[in-house]
């Protein structure tokens, strides 16, 4: 599982700082703390610093999220909140804006299905945090939602 997981970060059309964004905009919507943070401490070393994570995260809350994030994100949500709402549009958008193939659609549900997973044992096993992002930023009730 953990092999298929890097392969898809690491697949050309989602990437691993894409990846690890959607992971967190996921377990920020499961509201589990210790993903948020396990994901967040890997996207600070991508971009460099907490902060810079931060403001993502602040970002997202707010649905200040723009252009190929925003987009990616935001299908992402929808497929975890409700699969139904997902159009043919929503798909042709994809297509069409990022060149997205039928494999980096089939990445992305599997990024979506598998974080959310994550987010399960994490959440049901009530695994402590331990991780070096702030727990008060990685605490779901740090953030208001616009969604």
């Amino acid at each position: 599982m953990y092999d298929a997981r890097v392969a898809i970060a690491r697949h050309r059309e989602i990437g691993p700082e894409l990846f690890t964004k959607i992971a967190i905009a996921v377990s920020m919507a499961n509201e589990c703390r210790y993903c948020t943070g396990a994901y967040a401490s890997l996207l600070s070393g991508r971009l460099g610093d907490d902060e810079a994570v931060r403001e993502f995260q602040t970002s997202l809350a707010r649905g200040d999220l723009s252009g190929r994030e925003a987009d990616f994100v935001d299908f992402a949500l929808t497929l975890l909140e409700d699969p139904h709402e997902l159009t043919d549009e929503d798909f042709a958008s994809l297509r069409d804006a990022y060149g997205l193939t039928d494999r980096g659609f089939v990445g992305l549900f599997y990024a979506v299905n598998i974080v959310s997973g994550y987010n399960r044992i994490t959440i049901g096993f009530d695994l402590e945090y331990d991780h070096s992002y702030p727990k008060r930023w990685a605490d779901p009730d740090a953030h208001e939602w616009q969604r």
